[in-house]
C-alpha cells in the first residue's frame, strides 16, 4: 500500500474567522490503484494569529473516495492489404503498436497476441480492433 498527496490547498476561512487568517490543508489517499471506497486522510493547520491555539480542528476520513481508471490509447497498428475474398476478417500488423496515455512510473503490457481485425462489409476499407489486453 502506497501513499501519496492530494495536492495542498491553501483555502481562506469563513470571514467570521478574521481577517488574515488562512487554513492549510491536504490530504492522502492510501491506495494508488483505481476503485471506489478510498480512504481521503486529510491533515492541515489553521494560522490564527495566535499558533493554532484558537481553534481546534479536527479531520475525519472521508471513506468515499473514488480514483477513476485512466483511458489509454492504443496506436500504431494497421492492416494488411487483401485481395477480396468474400469475408470480413483483416490481418493487423501490430509490430509497431504502442500505448498513449501511460502514467510515468507505471508499468503497462499491451498483449497483441489475440487481436484481431475485422471489415465492417467485405468490401469496405476501414478496420475495426478488438481483443487487446493490458
Amino acid at each position: 500500500m502506497t501513499e501519496r498527496p492530494v495536492p495542498q490547498q491553501h483555502r481562506p476561512l469563513p470571514p467570521h474567522i478574521g481577517c488574515g487568517r488562512y487554513g492549510q490543508f491536504h490530504g492522502s489517499l492510501r491506495f494508488e490503484n483505481a476503485g471506489t471506497g478510498k480512504t481521503l486522510t486529510p491533515t492541515g493547520t489553521v494560522n490564527d494569529g495566535n499558533g493554532g491555539a484558537n481553534y481546534n480542528v479536527s479531520f475525519v476520513n472521508n471513506t468515499t473516495g473514488v480514483i477513476t481508471a485512466k483511458g489509454l490509447t492504443v496506436t500504431g497498428i494497421t492492416a494488411n492489404s487483401k485481395t477480396f475474398d468474400g469475408t470480413t476478417a483483416a490481418i493487423l500488423n501490430t509490430g509497431s503498436a504502442a500505448l498513449v496515455g501511460v502514467v510515468a512510473g507505471d508499468v503497462v503490457t499491451l498483449n497483441t497476441a489475440g487481436a484481431t481485425g475485422t471489415l465492417p462489409r467485405p468490401m469496405r476499407a476501414r478496420v475495426s480492433r478488438s481483443r487487446f489486453r493490458v
